[in-house]
């Protein structure tokens, strides 16, 4: 009888693993890939009262209503996440790559309306198009065609409040380049379309100088530029963006040439400071002052 019972006891065991335990039907480990991001509106540039649902691969969760932000665990592979506003908006479907881990989606912007946006992306010294270059905007993500064009589809936006479209801040990366940022500020929809000015991208450097930098400076006062967001523009384009320490330290490093330094705090910019390296070994400082 012990014997017995003791089969008994292991066949239910065997069942019970072979369920997933008594865990209530769970995912088993690595089928599910945590997703988080934040889900602003493109009026306000804030986030939406009530939450969004947002749901992807049949998991769902609705954003919180202090940031817009959001996170849960969806099945391992996903590769696109709707939106669904009580404040009248139409849903939105976001694509990105599968997700195989931890994935950070970034900013996701919603709206009232859906446009097209489009570009040409150019090497910035020959003023060739450049194909293959990776474009992203406002949540969407998109790749330049042979001729250096980009389409970005279903962008969020507001024929009546467009300052938020205008505020909003893409970047352009490609092999060999700098990455850039770009926005569409000035720029409105002509049937359902918005087409930005093209996105200039510096060459890279086969000649790195000997430290990490070779421009370097401080966002000052340092009270204010603790944690200010530093770019370096050329020909109005910025090209590279950092984050300034503690103190207001920042560095970068590009290719000879002449350049704008510009630092923002909150809701206050300061003047642009220009810089001109000769070589790519010169070390040059330059402080920005609010």
């Amino acid at each position: 009888m012990r014997f017995a019972r003791y089969g008994l006891m292991l066949a239910v065991l065997i069942v019970l693993l072979a369920c997933g335990g008594g865990g209530g039907g769970g995912s088993s480990p690595g089928t599910t890939v945590p997703l988080a991001g934040r889900v602003i509106s493109v009026v306000t540039t804030g986030p939406l009262n009530p939450g969004v649902t947002v749901a992807a691969g049949g998991a769902s969760t609705t954003t919180e209503i202090g940031d817009g932000s959001f996170s849960f665990d969806a099945p391992t592979g996903v590769s696109a996440l709707t939106t669904s506003a009580t404040s009248g908006f139409p849903s939105f479907t976001f694509s990105f790559p599968a997700a195989t881990g931890s994935t950070d989606l970034g900013d996701l912007y919603i709206g009232p309306e859906k446009v097209r946006v489009t570009g040409t992306v150019r090497n910035s010294v020959t003023n060739a198009v450049i194909p293959n270059a990776s474009i992203s905007f406002a949540g969407r993500l998109a790749t330049t065609n042979a001729s250096g064009q980009f389409n970005l589809v279903d962008v969020a936006y507001s024929s009546t409040t467009q300052t938020g479209f205008w505020g909003i801040f893409g970047n352009a990366t490609a092999t060999g380049f700098f990455a850039a940022d770009f926005n569409a500020n000035g720029k409105t929809a002509s049937g359902g379309v918005v087409t930005v000015e093209d996105i200039l991208l510096v060459p890279g450097s086969d000649d790195p100088p000997g430290t990490p930098y070779n421009i370097y400076g401080q966002a000052l006062p340092v009270a204010t530029g603790d944690s200010a967001t530093v770019k370096l523009l050329q020909g109005g384009t910025a090209i590279r963006t950092t984050t300034a320490s503690a103190n207001g330290t920042f560095y970068f490093w590009v290719p000879a040439g002449t350049y704008t330094i510009q630092a923002t705090k909150g809701a206050v910019t300061s003047p642009g400071v220009n810089v001109t390296l000769t070589s790519n070994n010169q070390i040059v400082r330059k402080d920005v002052n609010f």
